[in-house]
């Protein structure tokens, strides 16, 4: 594979090697799978069809001997099953809203904000849990050029807040004299 963007599903090599323009002679059975997906989606597939039988378990799911074993911000796979929303979707919400927002004021969208490993879904957690599982997930690394600005954090659906938050929380310690302000189409009560 050649110059292709897997950190959908791979960061944090051990060999420290930029997944974002990824290449390489010989693929493990994870960063294959991966590349074979981006191919797939980048190409218009409208289905994806993979064999538990013979696919890399570890790129599938993140089972609880892994999450033992490897702590979730030094985790190089992203789990299929953790992007499959986006995937059937085709599009991140969020980031629909925010490029829309951005052309009618004329701002730029910038990804400030990385996810650092797989959490359960909130969907089914009451507010505390909320809180406690969005807790630490963001990492955020703000360029020099971007500090000191007024940021919006774009979010579809405000519940509790508790991803905004921690969202917000991972700006601010990247960059402690950002303004951050937040718009959402909705909250949920």
């Amino acid at each position: 594979m050649k110059q292709l963007d897997i950190s959908a599903f791979i960061r944090n090599l051990p060999n420290g090697k930029d997944t974002v323009c990824f290449s390489t002679e010989d693929a493990s059975g994870s960063t294959s799978q991966a590349a074979n997906t981006v191919e797939a989606v980048l190409s218009g597939s409208r289905t994806l069809l993979i064999d538990e039988d013979t696919s890399a378990t570890n790129f599938m799911v993140r089972d609880a001997l892994m999450q033992h074993v490897i702590h979730p911000e030094q985790e190089p796979i992203i789990p299929f099953l953790s992007r499959m929303r986006q995937l059937q979707r085709g599009y991140n919400q969020s980031e629909l809203i925010a490029r829309g927002l951005a052309r009618e004021f004329g701002r730029p969208v910038e990804k400030l904000l990385r996810r650092r490993g797989i959490r359960q879904s909130q969907t089914q957690l009451g507010s505390e849990e909320r809180q406690a599982n969005a807790q630490g997930i963001y990492s955020a690394a703000i360029p020099t050029q971007q500090r000191g600005k007024h940021l919006l954090l774009v979010d579809d659906v405000m519940t509790t807040g508790a991803t905004l938050t921690a969202c917000a929380t991972a700006l601010l310690e990247s960059d402690p004299t950002a303004r951050i302000s937040v718009f959402t189409l909705a909250c949920a009560n």
